[in-house]
């Protein structure tokens, strides 16, 4: 019985130094057929039996989709799976792709639960990481997803990445700790053979 669907949206805006997961900066195909193909795809899966409570977009960059884009994916999958046992509803989402308005947005898409990759609260371990977003930008996202009405944030932090002091870690657990977030997710930086 399947209980979980994850769906994997590999757009990206930039390709992260670390990443080893599958993502496109210049995609061959628009985000419309993308998520058109999606739905096809699920349809082959419809005569499966499952009793769905928990759905996941992840990437890549899901928040790179506009929120309607999102709706249309997620009434997609209720029209071929009952989601009427439904949890949760996450998107993976970068501090710099959505504001306040596209929150509010998303909220209405039945989407209950963020995960925000902040992956560090330092300017220096973004840079080490690649990121392009700064620490404001992932302040600002947070309260802006919790003024809009998200109830659920989880925050996604790397450590370990090269040069991390332990003042760094302690660092990262205080700013965490200022924003008070739902869950948070910790990765230690695992070098993958494919990655810088």
């Amino acid at each position: 019985m399947v209980k979980g669907i994850y769906i994997h949206i590999p757009f990206c805006s930039y390709r992260c130094p670390y990443c080893d997961f599958t993502s496109i900066v210049d995609p061959p195909l628009n985000h419309e057929d993308y998520v058109s193909l999606l739905l096809k795809e699920a349809n082959l899966y419809r005569e499966m039996e499952t009793r769905i409570e928990t759905l996941y977009l992840g990437g890549g960059t899901p928040t790179l989709l506009s929120p309607s884009l999102i709706d249309w994916l997620v009434e997609g999958i209720g029209e071929v799976f009952d989601l009427s046992e439904i949890k949760e509803v996450t998107v993976e989402c970068n501090p710099e792709t959505y504001r306040y308005g596209e929150f509010k947005e998303l909220l209405k898409t039945g989407v209950n639960r963020l995960s925000l990759g902040v992956q560090s609260f330092s300017e220096r371990g973004l840079s080490v990481l690649g990121r392009r977003h700064s620490v404001e930008d992932s302040v600002r996202a947070y309260h802006s997803a919790r003024e809009a009405g998200f109830e659920n944030v989880n925050i996604d932090l790397i450590y370990a990445f090269p040069g991390q002091r332990a003042e760094d870690i302690e660092l990262e657990l205080a700013r965490t700790g200022e924003l008070n977030p739902d869950p948070v997710s910790a990765y230690m930086l695992t070098p993958s053979e494919n990655t810088p």
